[in-house]
């Protein structure tokens, strides 16, 4: 994640992506996918690259319980500043939640998807 340009956006401004972890018969991750269609800042944020595939095989690691075994999380994940009350980024924030489903591979269509509740990141700056 690029922190100072997450720290440089303007006041009231909130963004939001998905990770989905898809898990197989043994209750282990199959595949990691992320939302294809964000913005470009929000891209540009989370540094959709690298940072991605380290995330990726961090996951990974993890041992998880079986109550998603042949299913799909959806983790939502929203960054927002922790004094913002409002969104001012409104367009741009509903085009990236509306982006959140993943496009899954066809192994993965037919399996349960379970929507998780989003975990809101607040952050702060330091003056």
């Amino acid at each position: 994640m690029d922190i100072d340009r997450l720290l440089k956006s303007p006041k009231n401004h909130a963004h939001v992506f998905s990770i989905s972890l898809a898990f197989n018969a043994e209750g282990k991750i199959d595949s990691i996918y992320f939302n294809e269609n964000m913005s470009s800042n929000l891209k540009e944020i989370i540094n959709s690259g690298s940072n991605l595939y380290n995330l990726s095989k961090a996951l990974n690691s993890i041992k998880f319980n079986n109550e998603f075994t042949n299913k799909i999380a959806l983790l939502p994940i929203v960054l927002k500043r922790w004094e913002d009350q409002e969104i001012d980024n409104a367009g741009e924030f509903l085009s990236d939640l509306s982006a959140l489903w993943p496009r899954l591979k066809l192994k993965d269509k037919s399996k349960q998807v379970v929507f998780l509740e989003p975990f809101v990141n607040h952050y702060s700056t330091i003056n």
